[in-house]
């Protein structure tokens, strides 16, 4: 096992002085939604563009989030869903996807 040093995305952007985040690709093994909950200032401020991570439908992971639960999480920080994108599968079920989310407010900038 490693140690490693883990902190907040809001953390992160504010040491290193980041002010707007256009995309946040999320791959930590089940682990997503922490760092999802770890940018609550960037998403209260509508400072991210465009999320795109992992979501488990399988008890691949304990104490996994629901899908529901990080929709109703994103939905109320103003994102959108765009689209799942590869999906994995066990025993013939859904087992995973990539999904990608767009704040509406950055996603109306874009479209002018």
């Amino acid at each position: 096992m490693t140690n490693v040093q883990v902190i907040t995305l809001d953390s992160f952007t504010t040491n290193e002085q980041i002010d707007f985040v256009h995309i946040l690709k999320c791959d930590t093994q089940g682990f997503d939604f922490e760092v999802l909950k770890g940018a609550e200032g960037l998403l209260k401020e509508n400072s991210i563009g465009i999320i795109y991570f992992e979501v488990i439908f399988s008890k691949m992971y304990k104490d996994a989030p629901s899908f529901c639960e990080i929709l109703s999480y994103l939905l109320a920080h103003n994102f959108v869903m765009v689209g799942f994108y590869e999906q994995g599968y066990q025993h013939d079920l859904l087992s995973w996807t990539d999904v990608m989310f767009i704040n509406v407010d950055y996603r109306r900038k874009l479209r002018g």
